[in-house]
């Protein structure tokens, strides 16, 4: 079985939290962005390890992660600083290379940097159907002409009142407080093997 890296590859797993928690966290802080996109989450990378045969790797500071399915191999972005280290960068991309590299859930505020990489050129894509939260206006009204949705719809504006916001350091605390309140309350610390 190969995948996309060929260079001492190995599956994930429990021993790679720390390491993996800390390439994500100065990759983010490398990119000046706060938010993180959930496919970059370990527990969500270890819980679908069985499905994807996650592989990894750590390659000169830089946590590197393939996935398989159904018989192809796919390669996430490498997480770790950035800070300056683009020529380290791209020697990770061309080991296994020879002109076309494809990465997966890719953050949109590391795009800047794919495109300022001096070896590569950029195309980028996306698929509604793994944008779990985001929706075109338009397909999102649509849902509404089935009789059932408007109800369960219409039940919703008149029961609640909505917003939306990014979860930051201003209001990480509130968030915390409903997980305990919610969640946390309900279970004992035992059964969230993946910490909190």
């Amino acid at each position: 079985m190969k995948s996309m890296y060929d260079f001492s590859i190995e599956p994930i797993s429990m021993a790679d939290k720390t390491v993996f928690e800390q390439c994500r966290d100065g990759f983010y802080e490398s990119l000046g962005s706060e938010n993180h996109i959930s496919d970059l989450c370990f527990s969500n990378l270890l819980a679908w390890s069985d499905s994807f045969k996650t592989r990894r790797t750590l390659k000169d500071g830089f946590y590197c992660v393939s996935v398989e399915h159904k018989g192809q191999w796919y390669r996430y972005a490498p997480i770790g600083k950035i800070d300056g280290q683009f020529e380290v960068y791209e020697s990770i991309l061309g080991l296994d290379c020879q002109n076309h590299v494809e990465l997966i859930m890719v953050p949109e505020v590391f795009l800047p940097v794919l495109q300022g990489l001096k070896n590569y050129e950029i195309e980028y894509s996306y698929d509604p159907a793994y944008s779990d939260y985001i929706y075109d206006n338009t397909s999102f009204l649509r849902i509404l002409e089935k009789q059932s949705n408007r109800c369960d719809y219409n039940h919703f504006k008149r029961n609640h009142v909505s917003s939306f916001q990014i979860i930051d350091k201003q209001n990480r605390a509130d968030c915390l407080k409903v997980m305990e309140r919610y969640w946390c309350s309900r279970r004992d610390c035992g059964s969230c093997h993946f910490g909190c």
